[in-house]
């Protein structure tokens, strides 16, 4: 069974930080790990006890959080999807809220067990759904003073003791602190049940790896660590296949020829040694980059350990790669490349940076990035596309990058920012600056911003017009989704003024306990709320904030946001 976003890569992807952790973690991971630690402990004491009503009895109960006893435990989505966060929320009794905690340790919503999200039994492990099985990841265990333990002894833990709906639960080391403490309501008994895998459940936790390594293809080059590639690559024509069997090729610095294709054998490394500027670079295009680790590249700042000439090169293709703890950019795109199924962590100042007419980027996990610190409001984070048309960024997870997640600026075109997890990012989730005309659907955007400005929102559209903004779901950022007009006239404007106008935003649905929603007027001439900028149908879960929006005239009431003309067929909550 695939993760839902059909990744590559080591089970450890799917790392949360809670959102009181330092924004940069330090991880290292290799695509052919094992995915669960030989070392978790075989089984867990499954002892009931009194502090928990109902637990390990077949009873459908919810699970309180001693924090706020008013909130519960909740799945945050589809309880029949794999790979769905759990979150603190209001407790209301929904479905999503009702788990039976079966006799043989599984607490069960539907037919899916949550389950540690790494496998590994890690502090900032997500609590996350997926298919049941027997392993030790997905065994839950309630202690005598309301703790529930996992994998390694670590605790159910509500995220750094936030009360907003929206926080993520994790796994943690257990301190007895409230956040960690759960007590059960309702519990209608029933037969007690076991949980029964299927036959065609994972052994391993959320994520799609697999320890398969690709073949060889006919006709291909085989290499070895200690050749060189690109005397392999001088040798052939263009077009020719490379085969990199597994093993640690250093400062080995690859320019193909057009056509070329370089495939992996699991555990085969390109090391920089952080020396070396790139691993692949060149002007040749079509060039196929498959299953490969790319590490410590010395690449300067504002370029990528892997880059194609972004005034030649086109049609390259980087797929099923870890790329990691490069100096600057792990990847750079360039016109009509596809980036795919890869994990782009920890890389010096941004994951993925570079300006490509018609690139495609899917199924990739972008995470920590920017540990050298670099300013944010400069060029670092998840992120970030400069002067391109047509980007399609699909259906990627993009989390705890020092930085925005995702960010196009300066002139891009027709951006289509779609079915994305963005989450913990210390800037904006979604960041679309001086540019023009895109579609941003169908994203979750969870805790970005920190405690940041109105430049922190979960989605921020600022100084660029004809953006839609549509069908997502924002909870925990330090604002919602925010229109912003500044002064951009010194900037250059390739396809007209940059104001915000036209701005489209409906059918979202925003949970806030801090900042706003809404138009800001930094120029001051209230020109941005004249220019056809629309909120429509969207629904709120804010009732904590007393002004949680703004427009003309700063902050405002729910009643005053509506008088003012927008989300008229609004939800309020």
């Amino acid at each position: 069974m695939q993760h839902p976003f059909g990744r590559l890569a080591s089970v450890r992807r799917l790392v949360w930080a809670a959102l009181a952790a330092p924004a940069i973690l330090s991880l290292t991971i290799a695509c052919n790990d094992s995915p669960l630690d030989p070392s978790a402990p075989s089984a867990i004491d499954l002892t009931p006890n009194a502090s928990l009503t109902g637990a390990l009895s077949g009873a459908t109960v919810s699970l309180a959080s001693q924090l706020i006893s008013s909130k519960c435990m909740t799945v945050n989505g589809d309880i029949s999807k794999a790979g769905t966060a759990t979150v603190l929320k209001t407790c209301v009794g929904a479905t999503t809220q009702k788990f039976v905690w079966t006799t043989d340790g599984h607490l069960k919503v539907g037919t899916l067990c949550v389950v540690d999200g790494s496998g590994k039994g890690r502090d900032l492990d997500p609590a996350v759904l997926w298919t049941c099985s027997n392993e030790t990841y997905q065994k839950w265990a309630p202690t005598s003073t309301g703790e529930i333990k996992g994998i390694n002894g670590k605790c159910l833990d509500v995220t750094g003791s936030n009360t907003a709906d929206g926080t993520p639960i994790i796994l943690y080391t257990c301190h007895g602190g409230s956040n960690q403490t759960w007590s059960t309501t309702g519990g209608s008994t029933s037969t007690p049940t076991t949980s029964t895998p299927t036959t065609t459940s994972p052994t391993s936790p959320p994520s799609s790896t697999t320890t398969t390594s690709p073949t060889a293809p006919s006709g291909s080059i085989i290499l070895t660590a200690g050749q060189s590639i690109q005397s392999a690559v001088d040798a052939h024509a263009a077009g020719a296949t490379f085969y990199l069997k597994a093993g640690t090729y250093h400062q080995q610095s690859v320019i193909p020829k057009d056509g070329m294709t370089f495939i992996g054998e699991t555990g085969a490394i390109l090391d920089g040694d952080n020396t070396t500027a790139k691993a692949f670079s060149g002007k040749a295009s079509h060039v196929t980059i498959n299953h490969l680790v790319v590490q410590h590249y010395n690449s300067a700042l504002s370029s990528g350990a892997i880059q194609g000439d972004w005034n030649v090169s086109t049609g390259w293709v980087v797929e099923n790669c870890e790329v990691r703890e490069n100096h600057a950019a792990g990847v750079y795109i360039t016109d009509n490349i596809i980036v795919r199924n890869n994990f782009i962590h920890n890389n010096g100042q941004i994951g993925i940076l570079g300006k490509g007419n018609g690139a495609y980027l899917t199924g990739n996990e972008v995470s920590y990035n920017n540990t050298g610190g670099n300013n944010i409001d400069w060029e670092a984070g998840g992120m970030k596309f400069l002067e391109s048309s047509g980007v399609q960024f699909v259906k990627n997870y993009v989390h705890n990058n020092y930085g925005p997640g995702i960010w196009f600026d300066s002139n891009n075109q027709n951006a289509v920012i779609d079915g994305n997890r963005v989450e913990n990012n210390t800037g904006a989730g979604i960041f679309y600056e001086i540019s023009y005309g895109a579609i941003i659907r169908n994203n979750t955007v969870t805790a970005n911003g920190g405690t940041g400005s109105i430049a922190r929102a979960g989605i921020l559209v600022s100084a660029s017009p004809n953006v839609q903004v549509y069908s997502n779901t924002l909870s925990g950022n330090s604002n919602g989704i925010v229109g912003l007009q500044a002064d951009r006239s010194s900037s250059r404007a390739l396809y007209g003024p940059f104001l915000v106008q036209n701005l489209s935003v409906h059918d979202n649905t925003v949970t806030a306990s801090r900042g706003v929603t809404g138009l800001v007027d930094q120029m001051g001439d209230g020109g941005i709320f004249t220019r056809n900028n629309n909120y429509a149908h969207d629904t709120y879960y804010q009732s904590s904030l007393s002004k949680p929006f703004t427009a003309r005239g700063g902050s405002l009431t729910t009643l005053q946001w509506k008088a003012a003309g927008y989300d008229l067929t609004g939800i309020f909550n």
